[in-house]
This record gives C-alpha cells, sequence and structure tokens, in this order.
C-alpha cells in the first residue's frame, strides 16, 4: 500500500497524483526508504507504523458499530487521515442518525395516530415497521459489504454531507 509523501493519505495507485492533496506524489516509501540515513536522522527516516486493520475492515467496522465505532475512527491516528475511512465513518454516522430520527418520529407518529383512532392505526402501522425495520437492515448490510468491497457507495441524502466532512 502506498501512501502520499505531502499528506499521508493512502494512495491508489502508487505513483499517481493524490486523490486529498492533488499533488503528483510517489509512494512515501519511495522517497524516504528506513535504510537511507542513520544515527539521529533514523528516527525520522522510519516508515510510518502500519495499520493494525486494513482500510476496507475499518470502513467495515465504521457501519457496524455506529456511531460509536465511527466516532472512535474518526479520532485514531492511523485512520483519521485516510480519506475513504472518514468518508465511511461520517456516512455511518450521518445514517445511524437519520435511522434513529426516523424510528422517533414513526413512533410519536403511531402514538398520536393510534390514540386518535383507537388502535386501529396500530395495525396498519404494524406493516409499515416490519418493511422498513428490514429494508434499513439490508440497506445497512449493503453498506457494509460496499465498504469491504473499497468502493464508496452514497446514500442518497447524507452521502454528499459525508464526502464534504471527508475531504475536510
Amino acid at each position: 500500500m502506498a501512501f502520499c509523501a505531502n499528506c499521508g493519505s493512502t494512495l491508489i495507485e502508487a505513483g499517481a497524483p493524490c486523490d486529498v492533496c492533488t499533488r503528483s506524489t510517489t509512494p512515501a516509501s519511495a522517497v524516504q526508504p528506513e535504510y537511507a540515513t542513520a544515527g539521529a536522522n533514523a528516527a525520522a527516516a522510519a516508515p510510518a507504523a502500519a495499520a493494525p486493520i486494513s482500510n476496507n475492515v475499518a470502513a467495515l467496522l465504521s457501519y457496524l458499530f455506529a456511531p460509536l465505532s465511527s466516532i472512535v475512527l474518526l479520532v485514531l491516528e492511523p485512520y483519521k487521515n485516510d480519506r475513504f475511512i472518514r468518508f465511511h465513518s461520517f456516512q455511518a454516522i450521518f445514517f445511524c442518525v437519520g435511522w434513529i430520527a426516523l424510528w422517533i418520529v414513526m413512533g410519536v407518529l403511531s402514538a398520536v395516530l393510534g390514540t386518535l383512532t383507537g388502535g386501529i392505526f396500530a395495525l396498519i402501522s404494524l406493516p409499515i415497521y416490519l418493511v422498513l425495520g428490514l429494508a434499513g437492515m439490508a440497506y445497512w448490510i449493503f453498506l457494509m459489504y460496499k465498504a469491504y468491497s473499497g468502493q464508496m457507495h452514497m446514500v442518497p441524502v447524507v452521502g454528499r454531507i459525508a464526502e464534504q466532512q471527508a475531504n475536510k
């Protein structure tokens, strides 16, 4: 895996321009090999510590235990500078918050309409809850699959916001 010598982000292809800082780069390992210097400069020449888990697994984990794992990945050092992990972490946070907000609105609406209709709305809303729950779970699994596959699939509403946050 190659890293940008200018900003430290992961390069898709060694020697390709960086997606984050848009500079033409060479991999960081090619710029300063660890055997090139000795003595006082040896610490500066050592490559950055390798991440304990790969990018696609970290992106998967951002969805699996969202929003807690996403926040942790946005704070930890080897992952907070990677645009791919940042995108999936922000998208997982926004997706989770949006999903919780949807369930709160549905709960309040169901409680109010259930009271007003004498419980008839509860019978009508039960299939709606089941379909929404299964659809949400299926989409959540789909997002985890896309993250593990190394793809940046955007959720329709929150994907652009996540991308803007990841590029900051």
